[in-house]
């Protein structure tokens, strides 16, 4: 089975607003300031696979813990296998929805003062509701903790002991044993081993227990007869798989005469192991059906903490095939442009922001931006590929965004803007600090920036030359009709910048160049706001 679709309300800064991730291609890349609720989202599916029922009272929304405000966490999932169909935790609760099996399962929890709490499952089969049926709490617990389906997280800022030392639950236990399990299972011994164990399980019960435990059993039974009517029978369990996986320790060696452990070495480093692990288990072959394959869920919170940008982009890569292979289902959060792809995984981007009186939104492209069967479209794709690079990835970080024609107005409104003093005025430099500037490198590919900033609800701004053509027709239209028509949001140079500041070029020169020599020109001779301005205070919205 795989995830569908995430429902989370009233978790830590969620709130009571419910927000919903669809998957589409086995990867979320949350994105968003700090504090609008990224992580959050990876904490709350760790508690939900987890089993708990504990809920600490930090975890509401603003530590509302009455019944009315519970945290709920709904999970749909699809591509069922037949396994997952036989299992008694799913079979008697599968949806059918436009033509798909779907298993939807919710759980909400409540506060409780004497720290047990409380949590209620509810599967929702085709829109009705089957609250805490019989044995499912206990099933869905087990199917989580299946050995078959991990749950691996990693935060930002980790003890490298819990990444790295020993137990198989630590993040390097887990991968590890993701990359080891299928050899592991292969081998004869563990065969041999499994053996021993049903062998050593059969000594508890049926012909061969031994008469010792049935002596134990019958004693048992005889006292418990003078008190009620009732039968003892001892039983032994035997081990599961995950239970036989060994618990792995980590050391390297870097010229010492000692062996070093992870935790006497750099965050760097740690943060590398894990990069390396994952690269491992993304290049490794592997029979995993991706439609119908385990449901391993890898939840990591800013990957690319204490890595340098080539270690970055090598991370990327190993988080999207691990992904595109179907091996597991990733979320990351991320601050990094490196880690944007949208040419290819638009659909994966999540934009967390917070609005001015504190209300979450998120926004998520459900349809491609381009279509691939419009040959223009096509040729837009394409071009966005060429352009949309880390560097101009920043935009989906900003609050605002100023969308430029090219070098020139690029190279001129950015020295105006440090010119000019009324942006270094302190009712201001927030401003200054919350936009992004983006040289479009052509007026032609501005309406292409601007497709990807209306998807994703970026606010935004244009300033670009009129090339002594009609405001409204040729490419200014088009600009004009992707601002929704309204012309205060884009400002003009008639019909260029050069001829604006009165810049005399020849063939020779290089046009940003002379438009910054002409700005501080400018600045020296008091002209400067004159001429540039209105435009530093329409960039930057004051």
């Amino acid at each position: 089975m795989k995830i569908k679709r995430i429902t989370i309300q009233n978790f830590k800064c969620l709130g009571p607003d419910s927000i919903v991730l669809d998957f589409s291609d086995d990867i979320l890349v949350l994105i968003g300031e700090n504090n609008v609720g990224k992580s959050s989202v990876l904490k709350a599916l760790t508690i939900y696979f987890s089993g708990t029922k504990t809920m600490p009272a930090e975890y509401f929304f603003n530590k509302q813990i009455d019944q009315s405000h519970a945290v709920t966490i709904k999970i749909e999932f699809h591509r069922l296998s037949d396994g997952d169909k036989q299992h008694q935790a799913v079979s008697p609760y599968v949806s059918s929805q436009d033509g798909q099996e779907l298993w939807i399962l919710q759980k909400s929890y409540y506060y409780s003062e004497d720290g047990k709490g409380k949590c209620d499952y509810v599967a929702l089969v085709n829109g009705e509701e089957k609250k805490n049926p019989s044995g499912l709490p206990q099933n869905c617990d087990d199917l989580f903790t299946d050995e078959k389906m991990q749950k691996i997280y990693v935060e930002a800022v980790k003890n490298v002991s819990d990444i790295a030392e020993g137990a198989a639950k630590t993040v390097f236990g887990q991968l590890f044993n993701l990359l080891l399990r299928s050899d592991l299972e292969a081998a004869p011994e563990f065969t041999e081993l499994l053996g021993a164990f049903e062998k050593y399980g059969a000594l508890f019960r049926g012909e061969s227990q031994l008469p010792k435990i049935k002596e134990i059993e019958e004693k048992i039974t005889e006292k418990l007869s003078r008190i009620i009517p009732a039968k003892s029978i001892i039983d032994a369990d035997v081990p599961k798989i995950e239970k036989l996986l060994p618990s792995p320790n980590l050391f390297s060696n870097d010229g010492r005469e000692i062996d070093i452990s992870p935790e006497e070495q750099g965050h760097g480093f740690q943060r590398a192991l894990i990069v390396a692990l994952l690269e491992l288990f993304a290049e490794t072959k592997s029979p995993v059906d991706k439609e119908v394959g385990p449901c391993n869920i890898l939840l990591i919170e800013e990957p690319e903490i204490y890595m340098h940008p080539q270690m970055i982009r090598k991370i990327g890569d190993a988080l999207y095939s691990i992904a595109e292979q179907g091996k597991a289902q990733v979320i990351l959060t991320t601050h990094s442009p490196f880690l944007i792809r949208i040419a290819d995984k638009q659909k994966a981007l999540i934009r967390f922001v917070r609005t001015s009186v504190n209300q979450l939104k998120i926004f998520q492209q459900n349809e491609e931006i381009f279509a691939d069967d419009n040959p223009q479209e096509t040729k837009e794709r394409l071009q966005m590929i060429m352009r949309f690079d880390p560097a101009v990835n920043e935009l989906f970080f900003a609050k605002r965004v100023v969308l430029l024609e090219g070098d020139s107005e690029f190279a001129a409104i950015r020295e105006a803007g440090e010119l000019v003093g009324f942006m270094s005025q302190a009712e201001n430099i927030h401003k200054r600090e919350d936009t992004s500037f983006i040289n479009c490198r052509s007026r032609n590919f501005i309406p292409l920036f601007q497709k990807v900033l209306n998807h994703f609800q970026i606010d935004y701004v244009v300033i670009h030359d009129t090339e002594n053509q009609d405001l409204g027709a040729g490419v200014n239209g088009k600009i004009l009709n992707l601002l929704n028509n309204q012309e205060n949001r884009r400002k003009t140079f008639a019909p260029d910048i050069e001829t604006h500041l009165g810049i005399q070029l020849s063939t020779r020169d290089c046009k940003p160049l002379k438009a910054v020599e002409k700005v501080k020109e400018l600045n020296q001779g008091g002209q400067l706001e004159t001429k540039l301005g209105d435009y530093i205070k329409f960039a930057y919205g004051v």
